[in-house]
């Protein structure tokens, strides 16, 4: 079963939550920060992530997700 993962994004940092969770976790807004989410996300079992698209902040977190995720699946 898939588990679905909310991101709250801002300037300095991202909160995620999942479906089965009530709490969120908090990330920086930085590669530092985009390497523990990944951490984070591996273990849950087929995530799948949304996020709002505020200004440009997405942006880096967005584009790690689709490089490290999608594009080299390393």
């Amino acid at each position: 079963m898939a588990t679905y993962i909310g991101i709250d994004i801002s300037k300095d940092t991202f909160d995620a939550a999942t479906s089965e969770h009530t709490k969120s976790v908090s990330f920086k807004n930085t590669a530092a920060g985009y390497k523990k989410f990944r951490t984070w996300i591996s273990k849950f079992n087929e995530p799948s992530v949304c996020m709002e698209a505020t200004g440009k902040y997405y942006l880096g977190l967005a584009t790690f997700l689709y490089e490290k995720l999608f594009l080299y699946q390393s």
